[in-house]
Formats: structure tokens, sequence, C-alpha cells
């Protein structure tokens, strides 16, 4: 799905098995959903799954930061992406867009730079009882709660809240 401006509700939707390919495109983005520039958009009840791009694999969004602009997700499904080429932000990646995702699961995303959940830049970002969101650099797991081993945590419900402009890990 590629949306421009504007404002849109999926519901019940299942995304699933699309491959960005763009021998003329730096960075390919948004196997499952490319969002650019929108005012509002809900992904609510949906799926989003085995998809794959350079730069999020599953869901990309761009330049919806605007004061009253938001992508929210609800009780939604974004698991398996970014099995191919998947670089940045294997499950979603938001670039300058203010986010909230409220009841989400995020299962076995993959990048193989930053992000295998969730990349973020530029953006306010808000999570409510997300679950299995784990964060993969260089296919080591990073947890964000002490554990015997380094694992991926998962059925953890966590609320965070991530400042415009601030880098929550080094």
């Amino acid at each position: 799905l590629y949306f421009e401006t504007g404002e849109l509700l999926v519901e019940s939707c299942h995304f699933s098995g699309n491959h960005v390919y763009c021998s003329e495109c730096v960075y390919p983005s948004g196997g499952g959903l490319y969002i650019r520039g929108a005012l509002g958009v809900a992904l609510k009840n949906s799926t989003v799954d085995h998809n794959d791009a350079w730069m999020g694999s599953g869901l990309y969004a761009l330049d919806s930061s605007s004061s009253r602009a938001l992508l929210t997700i609800r009780y939604s499904i974004v698991q398996d992406n970014g099995w191919i080429e998947g670089g940045y932000g294997g499950g979603i990646y938001l670039a300058k867009t203010n986010a909230a995702l409220y009841q989400v699961q995020m299962i076995h995303n993959r990048a193989i730079n930053e992000g295998a959940g969730i990349r973020a830049e530029d953006g306010t970002l808000v999570l409510r009882f997300v679950a299995g969101l784990a964060f993969v650099a260089d296919f080591h797991w990073l947890t964000w709660f002490p554990v015997e081993f380094n694992a991926p945590l998962w059925s953890i419900g966590c609320e965070v809240k991530v400042a415009e402009g601030a880098k929550p890990w080094p």
C-alpha cells in the first residue's frame, strides 16, 4: 500500500509477501506499507507479515510529523518482516513521524543494521502494551530488563516514550 497526504483508516487487512526491489533506488522502502506526508493514518486489527525492503520492511512512514499528524497502530501484528534484504527497521521504520502503538505484537522481525522491531528517528514514539519487542543490533539481542542471558523478551507489556530528537541507545 502506498499512501501520500491526507487521512487513512486501514482496518482488518493483511499485508503479506511483498518485496520492494528497485535497481534505481538508493534505499527501497516500505515492503508492506509506505506512508508519506500523511495527516493521520490508523492501522487497526491488521497483520503485516513476510514483507521485505531495505528500509521499513513491514511499514515505512516518512514526513508525518506535523503537530497534529499521527500514525496509530492498534491491536495489530507486525511479524516476520525483513528476512531477505531488511537493512533498517525490519518491522517498522519511522522517519520524521509521530507514532503511537497500542497492543501491538512485534514478532521475529529482522534488520541487518538497526531496529529489527522498530527504528524511529526525528519524531515522537509512544508504545503501550507492546508484546515481543526486542532490539537486534548485528544479530545480537538487546533487552530492556536484566536477564540471565541476553535473549529476546516476549509478552512483556511496556510503555515507552522517546522524546523528539532523543537517542535512547548509544
